[in-house]
């Protein structure tokens, strides 16, 4: 009992309340790039500021970072904790974009995550990268879905 609570309880504790925080950190700097947008690109007027693009390029800044970073690191939990962050932003720049539409936006967020479970199970990742997928994919739908 005691290897399993090692191997498997405490590892979904540490991605579970870490990758909520990690979350917050990731859009609470997304809503920083937002209020600099708005300030100095948009002059102070929110409705001229692009959000899709901010949206986009956050994501992409991220992605990136967590690519580099990843290259690094060896623990399996740590690469998977990072990765709930740019991929939970993946997932909510998608519905977002197609917010008017939102079975399409599910289903192409649906294929993003399929995808993505599929490039794990082909280069044979570890349980926690799924668990992360998976986390990102129910927190992103419950973030960005319309209601």
């Amino acid at each position: 009992m005691k290897l399993e609570l090692k191997h498997r309880v405490v590892p979904v504790l540490i991605l579970s309340v870490g990758g909520v925080l990690l979350l917050g950190l990731t859009f609470m700097g997304y809503y920083g790039v937002v209020l600099l947008g708005e300030r100095f690109i948009a002059g102070g007027n929110p409705q001229l500021f692009p959000m899709d693009r901010a949206r986009f390029f956050t994501m992409a800044v991220i992605f990136i970072v967590y690519i580099l970073v990843s290259r690094f690191l060896k623990s399996d939990l740590l690469k998977s904790l990072l990765f709930i962050s740019p991929f939970t932003m993946a997932l909510v720049v998608v519905i977002l974009k197609y917010y008017e539409t939102p079975f399409a936006a599910l289903a192409i967020v649906a294929l993003l995550y399929l995808l993505t479970l599929g490039v794990f199970r082909m280069k044979k990742r570890n349980w926690m990268y799924y668990y992360a997928a998976s986390m990102s994919f129910v927190i992103a739908l419950a973030y960005a879905w319309p209601r």
